[in-house]
């Protein structure tokens, strides 16, 4: 697991680097993630609260209390004094390599392990812009950045590679999932047959837990339906970009040096294609006229 020394302090520099007021210059990363200024940019973080289960969205901006919306037990304004720091540190502390973020006694760790992909949250995000109860707002173009895909090669590299990491945690769990095996399942399967079921299992679960793909699809899907069926004639038609570099070969968590390298290589490379850079210029002349 790695220290969280390390992103706190980059957290920290980061906010006073690019402060936009005397508050962010002096505090940095204490600095509340809950901004009084309506003007500046809106923005949320994805969080999995342990103790109830359940994915919080971290808000730079106040929304309106709606008595009648469904929450997650606690009091609408439990965040209200979370700062970026904090925010920060929870949607980035995936278990096994960050250790847990704490706010007011609550544990917060990655949102990423109910939500790996917030795309759906970032759309009906859009009804934050106005009154409870009201039209969804118009938007002109929607873009989601991935943070590098799998081809179907790599994904069974990457696979072994997540296995081995999870075995060393729990390896003592796959030896007594065996160990049933020799003894319960008797003329059914081998002992080996259902430790190979259960670690079929495994890379379904982590495979799903880390796919970002599947909830893009979902959404261009989900986009391509209201677009056809739900939007009233003469609404300006919403614009999805997803931005995302292929990786040649899987990336170890556990190598800091290595993954840094293969994100910036794989990255620029992407970029540097023809089909990719017709996407940005197309992207960025829209949102130049809005």
């Amino acid at each position: 697991m790695y220290d969280a020394d390390g992103l706190e302090k980059a957290i920290d520099d980061l906010v006073k680097k690019h402060a936009v007021n005397a508050q962010d210059l002096e505090k940095g990363g204490n600095t509340p993630l809950l901004q009084s200024d309506e003007k500046k940019p809106k923005m949320f973080m994805c969080a999995t609260l342990e103790d109830h289960d359940n994915k919080v969205l971290l808000k730079s901006y106040h929304v309106p209390y709606d008595e009648k919306a469904p929450r997650e037990g606690i009091k609408h304004d439990f965040w209200d004094s979370i700062t970026i720091l904090q925010a920060a540190r929870a949607t980035s502390a995936a278990p096994l390599y960050l250790p847990k973020a704490e706010y007011k006694a609550h544990a917060l760790t990655d949102g990423g392990l109910l939500n790996n992909n917030p795309i759906d949250q970032v759309w009906d995000a859009r009804f934050d812009l106005v009154e409870p109860r009201q039209p969804a707002p118009n938007v002109s173009v929607v873009i989601s950045l991935g943070t590098t895909r799998e081809d179907e090669k790599v994904k069974l590299a990457a696979d072994h590679l997540m296995l081995q990491l999870y075995s060393r945690t729990f390896g003592k769990v796959l030896e007594d999932m065996v160990e049933i095996g020799r003894n319960v399942i008797d003329g059914i399967a081998t002992a080996s047959q259902a430790g190979g079921e259960f670690i079929d299992s495994l890379y379904k679960v982590l495979n799903f837990t880390t796919n970002t793909e599947a909830r893009h699809l979902d959404f261009r899907r989900r986009l391509y339906f209201e677009q056809g069926h739900g939007r009233q004639a003469g609404t300006p038609q919403t614009r999805y970009y997803r931005f995302d570099a292929d990786v040649p070969k899987p990336i170890a968590l556990d190598d800091l040096a290595g993954m840094r390298k293969s994100l910036v290589t794989e990255t620029e490379t992407y970029l540097a294609n023809e089909k990719t850079q017709g996407k940005i210029t197309e992207c960025a002349r829209l949102l130049a006229k809005t």
